[in-house]
Parts: C-alpha cells; sequence; structure tokens
C-alpha cells in the first residue's frame, strides 16, 4: 500500500506493542515531523511517552493522539530543559529513553549567514541537545541504565543539499558528542547513538519544497538522487529509534546510523 498524499509505501513497523512495555521515553521536538513519527513509534511500542515541544498547542496534539503526556519547553534555555526532566522522573519515577530530537533550521546560503543565525541554529541543535542529553543522563545513571538516542542528519556527513552550513556543522557536532558521551556513559550503562535521516517528508521541508521554482526543481533533483527513488517517513526514523531502545540493541552504543534511502556512502 502507498500513502496517498505522499507517494511513500505505508508502514509496517516490525515491533510489538510490548518492545517498551515499562519504559519511559522522552521525545523532544515531537510536535510536528521526524520527533512526531518517533512519538508515535515509542507509543506503540508500549512506552510511557512524553512529548516535549516549544510549540504547546501542536506538542499537546502528539502526546493526545499518542496517548502521552506534554511538557513545554524551549531546549535553547538549560532552565527549561531542567525542569522537564524533572517533571518526567517526579512524575514517573524513571527516564529510560530520550529521543532528543529537537532541531531548527533555516535555508541559506553560506556567505549569507550572520552571527544571529549560527547562534540560533547551534543553540537549539547543538547546545540544547548536549544539555537535554545531560539531564536525562543523570537520571538514567541513577537508575542504572538508559538509552539515548540522538538526531542528527546526513548533513553532518556532507550531503550537498543542506540547508545551511551552520545546520551542518551543528549535526556534525552531534555525531562527535554522541561517541564522547557513549565512551564516557558506558560504564553506567547508558548507551548513546545517533540517527542521521536523509531526506524526509517534514512541515519544514513542505513548506521550503513549494516556496519558489527553484526549491521546486532543487526539490526534484533531491529526489532524483535517492537511490531507493522515495523519501523518509518520519516513523522510519521513529522505528530505528525503538530498536535502538529495546533490549535487541544492548550492545550497541557509540554507533551513528544513516537512514537516506541510499545517498550517502557508508
Amino acid at each position: 500500500m502507498t500513502d496517498a498524499t505522499t507517494g511513500v509505501p505505508a508502514l509496517n513497523i516490525g515491533f510489538s506493542s510490548e518492545a517498551l512495555a515499562g519504559k519511559v521515553a522522552i521525545v523532544t521536538g515531537a510536535g510536528s515531523g521526524i520527533g512526531a513519527g518517533a512519538a508515535r513509534c515509542m507509543a506503540r511500542a508500549g512506552a510511557s511517552l512524553v512529548v516535549v515541544d516549544v510549540n504547546g498547542a501542536a506538542g499537546q496534539q502528539i502526546a493526545d493522539q499518542a496517548g502521552g503526556v506534554f511538557i513545554q519547553a524551549d531546549v535553547s534555555d538549560l532552565a527549561q530543559i531542567t525542569e522537564a526532566v524533572r517533571q518526567v522522573a517526579d512524575r514517573f519515577g524513571q527516564v529510560d529513553i530520550l529521543v532528543n530530537n529537537a532541531g531548527i533550521t533555516e535555508f541559506t546560503d553560506v556567505l549569507d549567514i550572520s552571527e544571529q543565525h549560527w547562534d540560533k541554529i547551534h543553540a537549539v541543535n547543538s547546545r540544547g541537545l548536549f544539555f537535554f542529553l545531560q539531564a536525562a543522563g543523570r537520571e538514567m545513571v541513577a537508575r542504572g541504565g538508559g538509552s539515548i538516542v540522538n538526531i542528527s542528519s546526513i548533513s553532518a556527513r556532507g550531503y550537498s543539499f543542506t540547508s545551511s552550513a551552520a545546520y551542518s556543522s551543528s549535526k556534525g557536532s552531534v555525531l562527535a558528542l554522541t561517541r564522547t558521551a557513549a565512551l564516557q556513559l558506558a560504564r553506567h550503562n547508558v548507551r548513546v547513538n545517533a540517527i542521521c535521516p536523509g531526506v524526509t517528508l517534514t512541515p519544514i521541508l513542505d513548506q521550503w519544497r513549494e516556496s519558489t521554482d527553484a526549491a521546486r526543481q532543487q526539490w526534484a533533483d533531491m529526489l532524483a538522487g535517492i537511490p531507493l527513488g522515495r523519501p523518509n517517513l518520519p516513523e522510519h526514523i521513529g522505528a530505528l529509534a525503538v530498536f535502538l531502545a529495546t533490549d535487541g540493541a544492548s550492545t550497541i552504543t557509540g554507533q551513528s546510523f544513516t537512514v537516506d534511502g541510499g545517498i550517502m556512502p557508508s
């Protein structure tokens, strides 16, 4: 079967509703796009879901749809990160899984990037991701283990159609952080991995690809460059995040997995 809107085959995600039973999963930036897809997958796998997003209406909607709880937080603000994780620990008594997804971008040429643009992108994609990892990691260490899945991008690996150099560099830092954190947290049984999505159908991408004739042509070129001939749905990323949180992945840490239909070499 094929999704009538996207043309992408409908997903038959291969995990049971008990795969993450008894675990508490936080998904940041879960109000839309990849975060929403990951949230839905975590809930379908049986986890107690916590949706975190800066957008109150969008985050609450996903939480209601997936049967989770919503916490509004801006991940560029350390105090809000700390408070969000405290609320989860107080309510559930544990934090087992973090899908560290919250991210932003703007389509800007390398010669046009301003200091403000650079700082804005890195405040969420790099700084915010690190401090959410740290806050959740502390709870996991106290409990005796956990799984952190950082969402990077094939832009971190040199994908030519990246939205901006600020974005690609922020996502590159995610890969470095993933490896370092995995090595330092391994003794606490906290695993840290990253996913590098390729072209994925999200609201940000949808808005951009219809913005100008040039964007529409670039979108066609992007699709033509996918060997499998189709982009990701957000649930493609969510499905891998679920696996990385299961006991089946209990010896996988410090790794970065590319999900892009064959665009980038391994």
